[in-house]
């Protein structure tokens, strides 16, 4: 919609009351002040009509998206319906086998009902031969998953790549079961995991001749499965828990099939390799890819086959497990000795055992030691939870949504995760400035600006100005900076800096405004440039500050709000409420804390109080995706859980400890756990959502609130470090001895810490890493805070580069600064920049309204076409006559332009085609690669290039 800047623009009835003033006044110079109010009030509604329009396409957009999400759930849960009422079996699922001896003896194979790996999966059959095949035969049990014909596979990719866990489950107690995981690898034969047609229907099996010893089996156990996730879409998921100390097995090459236990793991994401410790006493490195995992739960032996145990050896026993000891494989004389510890104890597990057996029933249990109501609520006491609490949960690995090259260096995921629109304002901002009248910002200055302010946090020291010193006073070379930017012009733009315009009416209105543009630069950004995994983490952050905060004359002359938390190590400034994505420990978006009052009046905070709506207001644009939440004591409660279900469809486990309403915290603190690991779990049903409450028994009692996953025992324990002198008999002078304590944990705890940590890692390599925030040295506040987003932005760029670059070195965090730092100094504006260099402002004028990338590339990608005759290009014929006649019109030894250039984009190719868009545009060739020369697994050049075009846009 366009607005025009004259007075006939406003409504007749402005006009008229205008016009009386004006009467009144009675000279021209009152007329004019008149049309300029009036032109002041048409673009201000001009404004404020762009900005519905904005809000309103960003709500249509979200919508879009949730019904097309809630589509796909729709089609899914339909087909589940449809497969429950035909009794066909979706994994996780679990089955029983009856007549155990009879299978046995009769040398006869069992198979289960069929059942489908998911809605619309694979079709299967579990088999088991009783007294075992092959190398098992007549020792163990043998159990094979079989392949069948199913309804779904003209749609399914063959042959099967997948991996499964079969689990015997112990019947005598919710614990020590039997697991073995099956995997469909590229090296077994075609027969076992091709596709099966009418004759034969299933074919022979795959799976383990020796799954459990019979002297180890007790009659009648319950046979179950569950699926993960393919191993074509993520082959890393096959090392998924693999950590130190973990016993594994090598699946390809010449030690295939050995067996060994992991000693240590070096460089990160994909190129990192495991040091194996093989049975044979040799060290071997190995991929991700090449390990699986051993499981080896032992199930308990019957009753009548337990031996007896001697008073001595009984006491040791009880010994041992008072004084929580514990012993490595290695050397089993490393032991903790706590004597006191181990005293208190016994003491506090005997005085929870009194408390429980003397608790009164005739409290809220009514009368049932396993049940408590709080407000409505009713918890139970179940054993462990063996499936997904609520169903499977969403499945999907982390994404960019920018091209990806081969060639992608250190400064194209900086530019993915620093906001093109606000580098944009800042340019706009800080020229309005009459001291930046005579040399402008433009784009190549700014990203020069920033590579020093990188340069500034690797300097051992000194002043700032010290930075663009030619001579050096000591080992380390001096940094000339002066060759990339004058220290005048450095601090010209230091001291103009600012991130938006606004004027002093919007400032007294929000007095967040000169920093509030950047943090939704910042979330926008991240919500149009990344896909986050499994699991969203929230926390806190914290931008240092200690200069002003203080209102005069209702002006804003320092920080408006401070905060003051003493557990962070800089906790004293802005702190923001963050959400990041827990696989890649990227920052997804940011809020301001902006003080008691303010806060009151966000959305959902007069319902939910703080915690629960600062999470909601984070989540909004993943809502519907079945994602999981974990948060720590600052936001985790029961009606945390239930909120996040009720609006946004998410998942959530969180630790709690203060926020305790309707949740049992005094029923798990005094259940008798006996040993340290030891779990109980409590489930509520609330509007038909399961919830459980789970205490874990660490060295404190930890609590915890979920609505998603599991309470059987985790795949890694809790690994605590230890440490012991070599020789008991002297603690001086004998060398320290590190070693590792197991403690067994429930799977929804392991979730919860593998994913809680991950704002604590982006928090360190910002505060700890980078410290951006001490090196700029400021009394303006809002340049205090952009040093924080601006850390933030320079962390995700290193975490992305380490993650998803196909072919990334490995760097540290001070490295890859490094390089950054020395491709900003060093960078000069090309046409295919993503951010608003002069050349794409004059001819491209940014749109007043920002698009979705997909829409801005659908309309580039119409124009945006190659030519293969570079010779008919007009660019190219006139630089060919440029070049066959000089000055005086002699001929120049028949010398011609190539009709072969080298690609714009990855600059190593030569090629013939050209982009005759930009090259009509920027008056000058514009080569770009052939996509058919393109390297599988790579976007092409062409791609690259319109991608990159569609940003600047």
């Amino acid at each position: 919609m366009a607005f025009n800047d004259t007075p006939a623009a406003a409504s007749e009835s402005t006009i008229k009351s205008l016009a009386a003033k004006g009467k009144r006044l009675g000279d021209d110079d009152d007329v004019a002040s008149l049309v300029k109010l009036l032109d002041q009030q048409v673009v201000q509604h001009g404004k404020e009509v762009r900005k519905l329009k904005d809000r309103n396409e960003r709500q249509l957009k979200a919508l879009d998206d949730t019904i097309s999400r809630l589509e796909e759930r729709l089609e899914t849960l339909t087909e589940l319906c449809r497969l429950k009422a035909r009794n066909e079996h979706i994994a996780p699922c679990m089955f029983r086998m009856s007549h155990f001896h009879q299978f046995k003896t009769g040398y006869m194979s069992w198979f289960s009902p069929g059942f489908y790996t998911h809605p619309f999966g694979y079709k299967m059959q579990l088999k088991v031969d009783a007294n075992g095949s092959g190398t098992g035969r007549g020792s163990h049990l043998s159990v094979y998953l079989c392949i069948t014909k199913g309804d779904y596979d003209d749609s399914l990719k063959w042959p099967l790549k997948y991996r499964c866990f079969i689990t015997l489950l112990n019947q005598l107690e919710d614990k020590w079961h039997h697991t073995e995981i099956v995997a469909y690898m590229k090296d077994i034969d075609d027969e076992l995991n091709s596709r099966m047609f009418d004759e034969p229907s299933i074919n022979c099996g795959w799976g383990r001749n020796q799954f459990i010893a019979h002297q180890k089996l007790d009659l009648q156990h319950v046979i179950s499965f569950s699926f993960l996730n393919r191993i074509v879409a993520c082959m890393l998921s096959m090392a998924k828990g693999i950590k130190v100390g973990s016993e594994v097995r090598v699946l390809r090459g010449k030690f295939s099939t050995q067996k060994g236990v992991v000693q240590a793991s070096e460089g990160v994401g994909r190129a990192r390799k495991w040091i194996v410790k093989l049975n044979g006493g040799v060290l071997e490195r190995f991929s991700a890819r090449t390990l699986e995992l051993e499981q080896r739960h032992l199930i308990t032996p019957p009753s009548t086959s337990i031996r007896a145990v001697s008073q001595e050896e009984e006491d040791s026993c009880s010994s041992n497990t008072s004084s929580d000891e514990s012993s490595t494989s290695d050397n089993d004389e490393m032991r903790e000795v706590d004597e006191d510890g181990a005293s208190r104890r016994a003491s506090d597990v005997s005085e929870r055992r009194t408390n429980w057996d003397n608790r009164d029933t005739a409290a809220e249990s009514n009368g049932d030691d396993d049940r408590v109501v709080l407000d409505g609520v009713e918890w139970r006491k179940m054993g462990d939870v063996t499936v997904e609490l609520n169903g499977p949960a969403y499945q999907r690995k982390a994404a960019l949504y920018h091209p990806l090259h081969e060639r992608s260096t250190e400064l194209d995921f900086w530019k993915m995760m620093m906001p093109a629109d606000l580098m944009r304002n800042i340019i706009e901002a800080t020229n309005l400035h009459t001291e930046m009248a005579q040399k402008p910002l433009d784009y190549e200055q700014l990203q020069h600006f920033f590579g020093i302010l990188l340069a500034m946090t690797l300097a051992s020291g000194g002043e700032r100005r010290d930075m663009w010193k030619t001579e050096s006073n000591g080992p380390f070379p001096a940094p000339a900076l002066g060759r990339y930017m004058a220290c005048h012009d450095f601090e010209r733009i230091l001291r103009n800096l600012k991130l938006c315009v606004y004027t002093d009416e919007e400032l007294a209105d929000d007095p967040w405004l000169p920093i509030r543009s950047a943090v939704d630069s910042f979330n926008r950004n991240r919500r149009g440039g990344i896909s986050p995994g499994v699991t969203l983490c929230a926390d806190e952050s914290m931008g240092s500050w200690r200069g002003l905060a203080a209102k005069v004359d209702d002006a804003v002359v320092g920080l408006p709000h401070v905060t003051k938390i003493a557990r962070k190590p800089e906790g004293v400034g802005t702190e923001y409420r963050t959400l990041s994505c827990g696989e890649t420990k990227i920052m997804l978006q940011l809020e301001i804390q902006e003080g008691k009052v303010p806060m009151q009046g966000k959305e959902y905070a007069k319902d939910y109080g703080s915690g629960t709506s600062s999470l909601l207001r984070l989540t909004r644009y993943w809502s519907g995706s079945d994602r999981t939440v974990v948060a720590d004591s600052a936001f985790a409660s029961l009606k945390t859980a239930e909120a996040l279900h009720k609006h946004r469809g998410l998942r959530f486990i969180g630790l709690v400890k203060t926020a305790h309403k309707r949740f049992p915290k005094a029923w798990l603190q005094k259940y008798p756990y006996t040993n340290r690991g030891d779990h109980c779990v409590l489930q509520a049903n609330i509007d038909g959502r399961q919830y459980m409450a789970v205490g874990w028994n660490d060295k404190k009692l930890k609590m915890f609130i979920s609505s998603t996953s599991r309470t059987t025992e985790a795949l890694c324990p809790a690994y605590k470090k230890r440490f012991r002198q070599s020789t008991p008999e002297d603690r001086t002078s004998a060398p320290c001895v590190v070693f590792y304590k197991e403690v067994k944990r429930p799977a929804v705890v392991e979730a919860y810490f593998d994913n809680a940590n991950a704002i604590d890692v982006h928090n360190h390599l910002r505060q700890g890493g980078l410290e951006l925030e001490r090196h700029w040295k400021t009394q303006t506040w809002w340049h205090r805070n952009f040093a924080t987003i601006f850390g933030m932005c320079e962390s995700d760029a290193y975490l992305a580069f380490r993650y998803f670059h196909p072919l990334a070195p490995i760097l540290s965090h001070r490295e890859f600064t490094e390089r950054l730092s020395l491709q900003q100094l060093t960078y000069k504006s090309s046409f295919h920049d993503t951010g608003p260099s002069a050349r794409l402002r004059k001819h491209m004028p940014v749109a007043p309204t920002e698009q979705p990338l997909q829409t801005v590339v659908a309309k580039i990608m119409s124009s945006h076409t190659l030519k293969t005759n570079m010779r008919e290009c007009p660019v190219f014929q006139y630089k060919r006559q440029r070049l066959e006649q000089d000055e005086e019109g002699t001929s120049h030894n028949g010398r011609v332009p190539s009709v072969q250039r080298k690609c714009s984009v990855c600059c190593e190719r030569k090629t013939a085609y050209y982009c005759d868009e930009c090259t009509q545009l920027h008056e000058e060739i514009v080569p770009i690669c052939n996509p058919g020369s393109t390297k599988p697994g790579f976007t092409s050049c062409l791609a690259f290039h319109i991608d990159q075009v569609a940003i600047a846009l």
